[in-house]
């Protein structure tokens, strides 16, 4: 409300507008916070472990872990295909690791990135001789 109309609403009605706006600005910063980094995050990105990154299920290994120039957690992955968007560079300019090149790495928050049995995958395997 403005100008004049909110002393124009009863005292209790201004104070349920003024809880009811607050509450929707707190649920909308929360959903902008980022999770905590799990206390585990290096054994479960282990350098090395074969991967999966969303979206578009692509398929490496993870090559970097760690926080990164305050933005937070980034998980650095080395792409078997060239589907990614860097070569290991991160935003800041920086090389945090080593990939075949352009656009075989790609960064990544923890949440999009799943460990396990991701072999790589053969494109042309569904093709006959």
């Amino acid at each position: 409300l403005s100008g004049g109309a909110m002393s124009a609403l009863p005292e209790r009605q201004a104070d349920k507008w003024i809880a009811q706006r607050e509450a929707a600005l707190n649920a909308d910063y929360s959903m902008l916070q980022r999770p905590k980094t799990p206390p585990d995050i290096k054994e479960t990105y282990a350098i090395g472990a074969r991967c999966k990154v969303e979206p578009g299920s692509r398929r490496g290994e993870v090559a970097y872990c760690g926080n990164l120039t305050g933005l937070g957690t980034f998980i650095g992955v080395k792409l078997d295909e060239p589907l990614g968007n860097c070569d290991g560079t991160f935003v800041d300019g920086n090389r945090y690791f080593d990939c075949q090149g352009d656009k075989y790495g790609t960064w990544a928050r923890p949440g999009d990135v799943e460990v396990g049995d991701f072999p790589p995958e053969d494109p042309f395997a569904d093709l006959s001789d």
